[in-house]
């Protein structure tokens, strides 16, 4: 459980990452299968 909630917070912060960037959508939906597969 507690990797999960690593694997929350970096989602958190990859997302508040992109949308400092190009703020993109599909960016955004283009990176959470990366955070998945390490």
């Amino acid at each position: 459980r507690s990797i999960i909630k690593l694997v929350n917070e970096e989602k958190l912060s990859q997302l508040s990452y992109l949308s400092q960037g190009s703020g993109s959508l599909l960016d955004k939906r283009h990176n959470l299968p990366d955070i998945f597969n390490g």
